[in-house]
């Protein structure tokens, strides 16, 4: 009887022992089956972002790729000579340029650079418009050696390309006047206001006995100005002078000496520069001086 006790309670024993080893092959498998679904939901919810990222950009590129993302309008303003299809080419910006991709800052650098652009400022405006203001190199005339150029302000040249100036008779133009003229003359003409620049159509070469460093400037209403050059800024006074005198001499000459602006036979003036030219012009005289007509005063 008690070698059947022992026996039985041999195989209980082993019978727990089983049943706990089934417990632990349980816990395992439910841990192994919890780290399962956990690892899924975690690759889930990667595929869920990266999808959700791939529809952002999908949205973004097909936005950017349709019209709707386009600029509907590019303004330039404060430009006087040059042309506004210039200054957009400058800045590569467009209608078929993205809005969203157009950063002011990198596009004004860019316009900066240009030599016939003093400074700029783009501004992104309401329903996808574009602002560009310009304010100008001074740009007093252009003129044509060997090829055209535009003169600039300060003296220097830039090749001149079609694109650049909407209307070229905006500007005077220099004719057969000397570089050492040309570089004086164009910083006279930066001093004065834009619409006076504009109202002449030619500077040409001048000079008498007494004076060989003078101009011409041939008006675009038919009158011409004689100059030295220290009576160009004199061109500031040149609607009042023309509106005030009752002269009928289309001609000006700058007197610098005594500040006045007289009214001279342009024939007389035209004379007294072809003798110079040829060497056989007297001084001065007391007589040259005397005016046709009465002078009219300008400005300091």
């Amino acid at each position: 009887m008690e070698i059947d006790e022992n026996l039985k309670n041999i195989q209980e024993s082993e019978t727990e022992v089983e049943a706990g080893k089934e417990f632990i092959k349980e816990t395992l498998t439910l841990e192994e089956a919890a780290k399962r679904l956990a690892r899924k939901k975690i690759w889930h919810s990667r595929l869920l972002v990266v999808g959700i990222i791939v529809a952002i950009v999908g949205c973004i590129i097909g936005y950017l790729i349709s019209d709707l993302s386009n600029v509907r309008s590019v303004k330039v303003i404060n430009n006087s000579f040059l042309s506004a299809e210039y200054v957009m080419d400058q800045s590569g910006i467009s209608t078929e340029s993205d809005f969203i991709l157009i950063f002011p800052k990198i596009k004004e650098l860019s316009l900066k650079s240009d030599p016939l652009i003093k400074d700029v400022k783009i501004t992104r405006g309401p329903n996808h418009s574009v602002i560009i203001d310009v304010t100008e190199n001074n740009i007093v005339g252009y003129r044509y050696e060997e090829k055209m150029q535009l003169i600039l302000g300060d003296g220097s040249y830039v090749d001149f390309k079609s694109k650049y100036i909407s209307n070229l008779s905006l500007l005077p133009m220099f004719m057969s006047v000397p570089e050492e003229k040309i570089k004086v003359v164009a910083e006279r003409l930066a001093e004065l206001d834009t619409d006076v620049v504009m109202r002449i159509s030619e500077v040409r070469d001048y000079a008498l006995s007494y004076d060989e460093n003078m101009v011409k400037f041939v008006m675009e209403d038919g009158y011409a100005v004689y100059s030295s050059m220290d009576g160009i800024n004199y061109l500031k006074d040149y609607l009042s002078i023309i509106k005030n005198t009752g002269s009928s001499n289309k001609c000006i000459y700058f007197d610098t000496e005594n500040k006045v602006a007289v009214m001279r036979s342009c024939s007389e003036l035209e004379e007294l520069y072809r003798r110079h030219l040829n060497g056989d012009e007297p001084e001065k005289t007391e007589e040259e001086e005397k005016t046709e007509t009465e002078g009219q005063q300008t400005g300091e």
